[in-house]
């Protein structure tokens, strides 16, 4: 049962940590958003790792998350808990998660638990990233992008 994460953006240098099984994750950070892309399964021996990464950026100032899980193949209630969680942890702080989703069973998981129409979902990261918010004045709490921080 292996778990590797891979940890890295321009903020940080990569690390590495072992425990669970087939599943890694790996942020990036295009634009403004955190890019957690995690593949394998997200399940109960796999989810406490997850939580841990996903608040590790979270809790790092980045409330504006995107979840690649087009590479999971499996995902648990467990797996849906930590979503949940995470997602009322960035909109307490004014900030959002949206999910990358490719696999079919993960994409019916979300519409039967209606997670769907609680957190946005696209079909790229690239989409993800450079879609507008949904909720009218979001944008003002936004971090600035690196093109607005070099014009200020």
């Amino acid at each position: 049962m292996d778990f590797s994460v891979t940890v890295t953006s321009s903020e940080t240098t990569p690390t590495n940590a072992t425990g669970g099984k087939d599943t890694s994750c790996e942020k990036t950070s295009p634009n403004r958003w955190q890019v957690l892309s995690v593949v394998g399964e997200i399940d109960m021996a796999t989810a406490p790792r997850f939580r841990q990464q996903l608040l590790e950026v979270i809790n790092a100032g980045h409330p504006y998350v995107v979840l690649d899980l087009s590479q999971v193949d499996f995902m648990d209630s467990t797996g849906l808990g930590v979503l949940i969680g995470a997602v009322k942890r960035v909109r307490s702080a004014k900030g959002d998660i949206r999910l990358v989703q490719g696999n079919s069973r993960v994409a019916e998981l979300l519409e039967i638990t209606k997670l769907n129409k609680a957190i946005s979902v696209f079909s790229s990261v690239a989409d993800a990233t450079h879609a507008l918010p949904e909720t009218p004045g979001h944008t003002e709490n936004m971090p600035p992008t690196h093109t607005e921080q070099a014009q200020n």
